[in-house]
């Protein structure tokens, strides 16, 4: 649009043949070539305007498309889950999937940036050392570690939760000395794991397993006293199976973030639409919807065990 007024601008400054070498003009002559002046500017002002106004629109839908999660796939967001997870992700396997808290947020971040959702099952171990295959990002209950982060990108966190006893109903545990003379199965690799050799540091040697169902069934079967779980897989498996129940939890918090790979250029995005379910309830509505009826106690009736 500058160039326009440029050149009306030149124009406007030569000395014309109605001014110069004639002693008589038409008439109206020069008020016509004034108004036509006038006009050419107005009209080019107007079209500046115009074009700053598309510019400033089209630079608005650029910022809002960049807020959006962009996924390798283009249109399809791909999470990784280690399944099955009863109350993250209920169904079974990924291609049957019907519900679950980590099901939902996974629906909520696709929906958001205008995506579709596949989900892909992947091993625990893979994931929290970032070996995603083609997805772009993780939710499987992986508890935020800096050990972890040496690997991977956590989003801001999304869930809080505690390392939690799950033993014989008859049982009971209420300090950390009594735990240290139990027997304990743990899954592999978990949080669960490094805590129970550092922290309770038990007396006999620690059952570690593939994961929290063959925990759960260690109990059961007599190898293990109890098993040291995530609060919220405790208290389903406590629901789920006679004879187990969650009986207490340590005074430890734990923090659930997605999984992204290093350096992934998702991360902002994950983290603000993470933080816009928070401030709007979704978050705490999943938690309400898919967790609280699988839980066999309300959390806040186990008992405390401090750890130290």
């Amino acid at each position: 649009m500058a160039r326009p007024a440029r050149g009306m601008g030149a124009s406007a400054g030569r000395a014309s043949p109605a001014t110069v070498g004639r002693a008589t003009t038409a008439p109206g002559a020069d008020q016509a070539s004034t108004l036509m002046v006038r006009w050419r500017r107005a009209a080019a002002l107007t079209l500046a305007a115009l074009a700053g106004a598309v510019a400033t629109a089209c630079s608005a839908a650029t910022e809002a498309a960049e807020g959006d999660i962009r996924p390798a796939d283009g249109a399809t967001l791909v999470v990784a889950a280690d399944l099955p997870a009863p109350g993250f992700w209920e169904g079974g396997a990924a291609g049957a999937l019907d519900g679950g808290l980590e099901y939902g947020l996974a629906q909520e971040l696709a929906a958001r940036s205008g995506l579709g959702l596949r989900v892909v099952d992947i091993a625990f171990t893979d994931i929290v050392h970032g070996r995603l295959g083609d997805a772009d990002l993780a939710l499987a209950q992986v508890s935020i570690t800096d050990g972890r982060a040496a690997d991977v990108d956590f989003s801001v966190p999304y869930f809080d939760s505690a390392p939690t006893v799950l033993a014989r109903s008859e049982e009971e545990l209420t300090d950390l000395a009594t735990a240290r003379d139990r027997r304990w199965a743990v899954r592999e690799g978990t949080t669960q794991a490094g805590f129970v050799d550092e922290v309770i540091e038990p007396t006999s040697a620690t059952l570690f397993v593939a994961d929290e169902a063959a925990a759960a069934t260690a109990v059961l079967d007599g190898r293990a006293d109890m098993a040291l779980l995530d609060l919220s897989t405790a208290l389903v498996l406590a629901k789920d199976v006679p004879g187990l129940a969650a009986i207490a939890r340590f005074d430890t918090e734990e923090r659930y973030g997605a999984v992204l790979p290093d350096g992934s250029r998702n991360l902002e995005a994950v983290d603000t639409a993470l933080r816009a379910m928070d401030a709007d309830g979704t978050l705490a509505g999943l938690v309400t919807r898919w967790l609280e009826p699988r839980y066999a106690v309300d959390p806040a009736a186990l008992a405390v065990i401090t750890a130290r």
